[in-house]
C-alpha cells in the first residue's frame, strides 16, 4: 500500500487524459486493497470428533496460513477469550492456537466456546488475567497510570495555553478514552 500510492500520484501526473488520470489511480489502489485483504484473512474452520478439536484453514494459491494439528479436549490447559465475546487463543503444554478473535456471538463462535467450557471443564480467561499470572500486571498498571496523569496533563496544559475554549475539551475523551478503559479493567483485575 505504501508503494502504490506514490506509484499513483506518479502514475495520474503521467498520463495526460483527465480521466484516465482518476481512473487508473482507483484502480490500482482497489486491486491493491483486495489483495491485500484477501491475502490478510482466511477463514479457519474448526471441527470436533473423536474427543479432539481441528483445524483446516481455507487453501489460498499463495501465502496460506499456518497449519494447526489438532489437540485433544484434555491437552487443552487454557482458553483465552477478550472482553467475554472474542476466542482469541487455545493452549496446551506445547502448542498454542490463535484463532484471531473469533467473535463468540456468532452462533458457531458460541457453540465452540460452550463446547470448550463443557469438555474441558477450563474457566476462560482474558489477557489481564494472563498478564496477571505472570506478574506483569502491576508494572503495566502503574506505567498506564504514568501515563495517564501524564497524558492529562500535555491535554490540560494545551488547552490552558490554547485559551481556554470548551471546544478543546473534545481532546479530554478523545485522548484518554483508551487509557482510562484500560486503567479501569487492570484496577479490576487487580482486585
Amino acid at each position: 500500500m505504501a508503494v502504490s500510492i506514490p506509484f499513483c500520484l506518479f502514475l495520474s501526473a503521467e498520463i495526460e487524459r483527465t480521466f484516465l488520470k482518476i481512473i487508473f489511480p482507483i484502480l490500482i489502489l482497489a486491486i491493491v486493497t483486495t489483495l491485500l485483504y484477501y491475502f490478510s484473512f482466511g477463514l479457519l474452520k474448526v471441527t470436533s470428533s473423536d474427543n479432539q478439536l481441528n483445524f483446516r484453514w481455507n487453501k489460498k494459491p499463495i501465502f496460506n496460513f499456518k497449519e494447526y494439528n489438532s489437540i485433544e479436549f484434555n491437552n487443552i490447559e487454557s482458553i483465552i477469550v477478550e472482553q467475554g465475546i472474542y476466542l482469541r487463543k487455545l493452549k496446551t503444554q506445547d502448542a498454542e492456537i490463535e484463532l484471531g478473535g473469533m467473535k463468540s456471538k456468532n452462533t458457531d463462535s458460541l457453540k465452540l466456546l460452550t463446547l470448550l467450557k463443557t469438555k474441558t471443564s477450563i474457566k476462560p480467561k482474558d489477557s489481564w488475567d494472563v498478564w496477571n499470572e505472570r506478574g506483569w500486571l502491576k508494572i503495566a498498571y502503574k506505567i498506564n497510570l504514568l501515563i495517564l496523569i501524564v497524558a492529562t496533563g500535555i491535554v490540560i496544559t494545551f488547552i490552558v495555553l490554547k485559551g481556554f475554549d470548551s471546544k478543546l475539551l473534545l481532546f479530554i475523551p478523545l485522548v484518554l478514552s483508551q487509557l482510562i478503559f484500560s486503567h479501569l479493567q487492570m484496577k479490576d483485575k487487580l482486585k
